[in-house]
């Protein structure tokens, strides 16, 4: 599925207003939330003049298959915002794995755990996120303090972003934001150059 997030989003408000016994469930998302960054890694050199927001889980096939391309595109494009929304939707293993790469960005290691996670053999047990974790540098008893420390923040983060991504209609992951676009599904390297400079373009009209 591809379509302009704004279209979606006017779809979204247009729907029924909440009932009063729903009070406690998420509000629908606006427009500006998707670019919101809260709790979520983010990449945002100086000059950054496009944001991809990328919805991911660490056990998912599709994710780790093209990992090797976004991360290509995503290294090669320093002029890219990129909000990292992980969206684990693979049982206790994914979110554990969720968690850790969140707190990994507190000891500046988000970069370097994200691709060991990617890349290390599932299923992604305690062993194998430990074993990322020594594979990318992180300093695990940091880690641990602040997992304890920044718990509670990254759980909700975790929960927006699964917000967000019910919202837009994502099937699964992987899903990116690109721009104003929304894009639900795989992309390799040269699929998602192209989708990041028709963004650009459609910015300049």
């Amino acid at each position: 599925m591809r379509m302009p997030l704004s279209l979606l989003v006017a779809a979204l408000l247009a729907g029924p207003s909440i009932a009063q016994s729903d009070f406690a469930q998420p509000r629908p998302p606006t427009r500006q939330d998707y670019y919101v960054v809260g709790n979520a890694p983010v990449r945002a050199l100086p000059g950054a003049n496009l944001t991809v927001t990328y919805f991911f889980d660490y056990q998912c096939s599709a994710c780790r298959r093209f990992h090797a391309d976004v991360r290509t595109v995503f290294a090669a494009d320093p002029k890219l915002r990129i909000i990292y929304r992980d969206t684990p939707i693979f049982g206790q293993r994914s979110t554990n794995a969720a968690r850790a790469a969140m707190a990994a960005k507190y000891q500046r290691k988000h970069d370097a755990f994200h691709h060991a996670l990617m890349i290390q053999p599932l299923p992604l047990d305690d062993a194998a996120i430990r074993a990322a974790a020594a594979r990318a540098g992180v300093d695990w008893p940091r880690l641990q303090r602040d997992l304890a420390l920044h718990g509670k923040a990254i759980d909700a983060q975790i929960a927006q972003n699964q917000n967000l991504s019910e919202a837009a209609g994502i099937s699964g992951t992987p899903g990116f934001i690109i721009g104003d676009t929304l894009v639900d599904g795989a992309l390799d390297a040269k699929t998602l150059r192209l989708e990041i400079a028709d963004a650009r373009k459609a910015k300049k009209r």
